[in-house]
């Protein structure tokens, strides 16, 4: 299984707000609840692509599964555009714990 690293709210590697993320594995919650305990970012995202423009997100910290993170939102679609999941000058939607919110990528 691979993962991405993304600082958020920086362009400068090892500033910002870092987050784990996880892009399409099909895995369980107690997997997903493990991992971000192992890796120990402040949030985890683990992210289930539904079509080309819906997402299923899920949000972990190492001891909880959360509604909603900013900078893991943030770090989750830098993370879908740098592995060519998604592009630029569009609108996607994640659903969440929090409901489902649409994201503006440009």
């Amino acid at each position: 299984m691979s993962y991405y690293v993304i600082d958020a709210f920086t362009d400068t590697k090892f500033g910002g707000n870092p987050a784990g993320v996880v892009i399409n594995e099909n895995l369980d919650e107690e997997f997903m609840q493990k991992f971000a305990e192992e890796v120990r970012f402040s949030e985890t995202a683990f992210i289930k692509k539904i079509d080309s423009k819906n997402f299923d997100i899920k949000f972990f910290t190492p001891t909880a599964y959360v509604e909603l993170c900013g900078h893991a939102t943030i770090a989750s679609f830098q993370a879908l555009f740098d592995s060519g999941a998604i592009e630029d000058n569009n609108t996607y939607f994640m659903k969440t714990l929090a409901g489902t919110l649409a994201v503006e990528v440009n």
